[in-house]
């Protein structure tokens, strides 16, 4: 999955909140915030390009920040907001104060959301290609396309 990148205009960049997924990987984030094998997957598994969305990449990296320096960094990060990012990042505090009882382990719960945000960037990285074009773009979706599958597929090792 490495190598491909999204154009920036297939990025949101909008005063809309961030993608349901992302909104709920953010309260999970919350939730889970002390838990370090939580903190170690999210750095390995999930790069900034992932999210679709401005302020879910950098609420994940002041939340991996804060989590690689044993301290929370999101005091000084929710100061610097305007007021809709306010509102989402006290929407996922909220959230995250509710109970978490589905029973899984949140490193069961992280691989879930780490398989499900892998695949919505691919979505995005397809749907950004040009609809026609030459056998390369072809190629390229079809790559996508089977990459998406064998995602959904695919056991976490």
């Amino acid at each position: 999955m490495r190598g491909v990148e999204v154009p920036r205009a297939a990025i949101a960049e909008s005063r809309e909140p961030p993608p349901a997924r992302e909104r709920a990987f953010m309260e999970f984030l919350m939730a889970n915030e002390g838990d370090a094998d939580v903190a170690g997957q999210v750095g390995e598994f999930l790069p900034d390009k992932v999210f679709a969305h401005d302020f879910t990449r950098r609420f994940v990296t002041v939340w991996r920040d804060g989590a690689a320096k044993g301290e929370d960094l999101f005091a000084g990060f929710a100061d610097a907001l305007d007021d809709s990012e306010r509102g989402w990042f006290d929407a996922a505090l909220l959230a995250a104060g509710r109970s978490q009882a589905s029973g899984l382990k949140p490193t069961d719960i992280l691989q879930e959301f780490v398989r499900q945000l892998w695949s919505d960037w691919l979505a995005r990285v397809r749907g950004a290609l040009p609809a026609d074009g030459d056998d390369a773009l072809a190629a390229r979706r079809l790559k996508i396309s089977m990459d998406l599958k064998r995602l959904g597929q695919v056991k976490w090792h």
